[in-house]
Order: C-alpha cells, then sequence, then structure tokens
C-alpha cells in the first residue's frame, strides 16, 4: 500500500519497520489513523471522493506522508489506538456482532 506512493524511503522503511515487528493487523490501525489524521481534509471532499472513498484514503493523503513526523504521528496514533481497542476485543466484538468464527493466533515472543 504504501512503498508504491511514497517518495521518502525513510518514510516507507518506518512503516515496514512497524508492520514488520507489530501485530499482523496493525496495518488496519495505521489506515484508521491515516483516516483520523485526514480526516477534515476527507470530509471537505467528501463528495468528490463519495464513489472512491478508498481512492482517497489510499492516494490522496499519502502524498503527504513524504514527512517523516507526520508518518510518526500517525504510527504513534495508530499504537495508541491499538491499545486503547486491542486486536482481540475487536476480533471477539467481530464474532460476536457478525457470527465469525475466530481463529486465535499464537502468541509469539515479540507480542
Amino acid at each position: 500500500m504504501f512503498a508504491h506512493d511514497l517518495e521518502n524511503f525513510e518514510s516507507v522503511q518506518r512503516i515496514y519497520d512497524v508492520a514488520v515487528a507489530g501485530h499482523p493487523l496493525l496495518m488496519i490501525y495505521i489506515i484508521v489513523a491515516t483516516i483520523m489524521v485526514y480526516r477534515d481534509e476527507l470530509e471537505e471532499h467528501s463528495e468528490e471522493y463519495q464513489s472512491s472513498v478508498c481512492f482517497f484514503v489510499f492516494k490522496a493523503p499519502l502524498k503527504k506522508l513524504e514527512s517523516l513526523d507526520t508518518v510518526e504521528q500517525i504510527i504513534s496514533m495508530a499504537l495508541e489506538l491499538e491499545q486503547k481497542w486491542p486486536v482481540s476485543t475487536v476480533l471477539e466484538a467481530a464474532s460476536k456482532e457478525k457470527g465469525i468464527q475466530v481463529t486465535k493466533r499464537k502468541e509469539t515472543p515479540f507480542r
């Protein structure tokens, strides 16, 4: 998702570091944090992007992620979201609400 759209190698490297070291679903938290950071812009262009919100989420703000500070802000926010709503809690709620069977992941020494 990010590697094709970012030109700043440090930004790509930082996002991949977090993705590799974190939970496999951490990228979802990063996407949510990205939406939160660019919420005002998304709302401002909602008419324009109504049919393609995915385009906006995945393409439009990424050009602004050239700043390592912005990337760090998004990563920090994503990690806070993960602590506030752990993956296990989200999966459990999804399984109850949607009747989805969730297979627990084996614990690793990293998490």
